[in-house]
């Protein structure tokens, strides 16, 4: 591990060297901005910083205080004015700054402002709402964010993609398992699988109503299947696999 160290901290000197090359050309930014991060680097050749995301941990983080019950008001308060000040002005929230409207954050956002006592004629929500709709609906949000609201009532389990928790029994060399799967989708799909396979004894709290968010005469035990114009793709085959298991 030491050792480690020593290599990446050369490489970082050595690219500091390259970089007050660059300073003397038309590259000149880029020396400024190596040279800025080697600055930051901690006494232990490491750096340390804030890790920013979009709204949807904050949003999740909302949820999760109040299905255990332990909401502390001026904290929530403070992450609600977080939410809303990251909307963007034509309404929803998206991904990273400045991109278009994500209709997964966008639900997630919502709803947690919702939770937090905002009502659905409040401007930020009015906008959110019509973006909402324009992408489709609650329904067309990921299976994440689905989940979330099928614990509070919100939306029907068999509106939901079928997670047999047999899965995580998958071995490394068969095409689709849990390791093939990024670490931080691992960390959300793993306790979703325990989630559905104990679906009928798993607790849920009834949380505000969202049907404004459902399309006019949407199915809401159905979500809508939409396979790719290709027959053989993996999209089509988990749409297949889907239904059977179901």
């Amino acid at each position: 591990m030491r050792r480690l160290e020593i290599t990446e901290t050369e490489k970082l000197q050595t690219l500091s060297v390259e970089c007050q090359e660059e300073s003397q050309s038309s590259s000149g930014p880029v020396a400024k901005a190596c040279d800025y991060i080697l600055s930051l680097q901690k006494e232990g050749k490491y750096w340390e910083a804030l890790f920013e995301m979009d709204v949807r941990q904050t949003s999740e983080y909302i949820f999760l205080r109040h299905f255990l019950g332990n909401v502390d008001k001026d904290e929530e308060k403070r992450m609600l004015l977080y939410i809303l000040h990251k909307e963007r002005k034509e309404g929803g929230w998206s991904i990273f700054p400045g991109g278009e409207a994500d209709i997964s954050t966008t639900v997630t956002a919502y709803y947690a402002l919702r939770m937090g006592g905002y009502s659905p004629e409040h401007p930020a929500l009015q906008r959110a709402r019509k973006t909402i709709m324009q992408l489709g609906g609650i329904m067309k949000a990921n299976c994440f964010t689905r989940g979330y609201f099928q614990l509070f009532q919100q939306m029907h389990p068999d509106s939901l993609p079928a997670m047999p928790v047999e899965i995580m029994l998958l071995p490394k060399w068969f095409p689709f398992n849990i390791y093939a799967i990024s670490s931080w989708s691992r960390a959300i799909l793993i306790p979703l699988l325990i989630i559905a396979a104990l679906r009928e004894e798993f607790p849920s709290l009834e949380g505000p109503s969202c049907e404004e968010l459902y399309p006019e005469n949407c199915n809401k035990r159905k979500q809508p299947i939409n396979f790719s114009e290709k027959i053989f793709t993996w999209h089509n085959f988990f749409l297949v696999a889907n239904q059977i298991v179901k």
